[in-house]
């Protein structure tokens, strides 16, 4: 399924919620750096992240990850399919709070979580 991935993650009052962003050398990109929390950026971020209850995750998995973090970084409306979606669900309830996990669950999973 397409999935339109720079939808902005709202917080409570609706607001968009910000997102500092780490610098990088390799890109040039300061340090310091804000921006709006976006689902792409969620996913990214989860999808790069390392976790402690994960110490032997082998390198396919970690392959698999970057690999689908490359997608969804470079399209606006990536094809996932249900397997990615359920990945992304798990990792990003390890990574984040439970505002973006709100947010990124109702975007990537509607049906199954309807209010």
């Amino acid at each position: 399924m397409k999935i339109d991935v720079t939808q902005k993650l709202l917080d409570l009052d609706g607001e968009e919620m910000q997102v500092i962003i780490q610098a990088c050398p390799m890109c040039g990109r300061p340090a310091e750096e804000k921006g709006v929390r976006t689902l792409r950026n969620a996913c990214t971020d989860a999808l790069t992240s390392l976790f402690r209850d994960e110490p032997n995750l082998d390198g396919t998995k970690k392959f698999e990850r970057a690999v689908l973090a490359t997608k969804i970084h470079g399209e606006d409306e990536p094809n996932l399919s249900a397997e990615d979606v359920v990945l992304l669900k798990v990792i990003i309830g390890k990574r984040f709070g439970p505002m973006i996990i709100l947010r990124a669950y109702r975007i990537l999973d509607p049906v199954s979580l309807e209010e």
